[in-house]
């Protein structure tokens, strides 16, 4: 039986495409070396880092947004860029955690 290939969501953010593509080629590279499946996540938005500072909230919900269409995929995110990860990953942490702040942002979702 062949063993499945691990497959990840590519999340690339405002960053890596235009700024550091090199880091995108290589990591490219790499993981398909290493046989690792990405597919393009769909329909994707900024990661919200830069709105943090300014709004609390709409990082979140920009966020939140991401991690649903992960959910609905069924598959999870690998980025590249460290303020993504960092995002990402804060929020997800929220979301999971407060039940009160999931569902105020829901909300928004909905």
């Amino acid at each position: 039986m062949a063993e499945e290939r691990p497959k990840y969501l590519i999340f690339l953010g405002c960053v890596i495409p235009y700024r550091l593509s090199s880091y995108e080629i290589s990591a490219r590279k790499v993981l398909a070396r290493l046989g690792v499946e990405l597919v393009e996540m769909p329909e994707y938005n900024c990661c919200g880092f830069p709105m943090d500072p300014v709004n609390h909230d709409v990082m979140l919900i920009l966020a939140a947004r991401n991690l649903c269409v992960a959910e609905r995929e069924n598959l999870n995110i690998l980025t590249l860029c460290n303020g993504c990860f960092g995002t990402l990953n804060k929020a997800n942490k929220t979301l999971k955690e407060d039940k009160e702040e999931r569902e105020r942002i829901n909300k928004y979702l909905a």
